[in-house]
């Protein structure tokens, strides 16, 4: 019966703890799918790889700055800008050509 009770305690604790903080693991499973998802070109999207890496290899950073700079650089969409007569152009949408 105690080792049940032990058993039941420490998967609370994970889940409790998987809860409360992101684990780098996880975060960088979604920068992948997101660069997989977003990036067509083999090189655009070598190069994402690259940057994700040189991010996570970094060893002067802890996982918790880890994980704030993936989110920030892949997972978190940037800020609009105000638009203007030079960047109006953005706000055209053509679709693809497919025959």
């Amino acid at each position: 019966m105690k080792g049940n009770m032990r058993i039941f305690c420490v998967l609370m604790a994970i889940i409790s703890l998987q809860l409360l903080g992101e684990n780098l693991i996880d975060v960088v499973d979604e920068a992948e799918f997101f660069i997989e998802r977003t990036y067509k070109g083999d090189m655009a999207r070598q190069l994402a790889k690259t940057k994700l890496q040189n991010i996570v290899l970094d060893k002067e950073k802890t996982d918790k700055q880890k994980i704030e700079e993936i989110q920030k650089e892949f997972l978190h969409p940037q800020k609009d800008e105000e638009i203007t007569e030079a960047n109006a152009y953005r706000l055209i949408w053509t679709p693809p050509l497919s025959w």
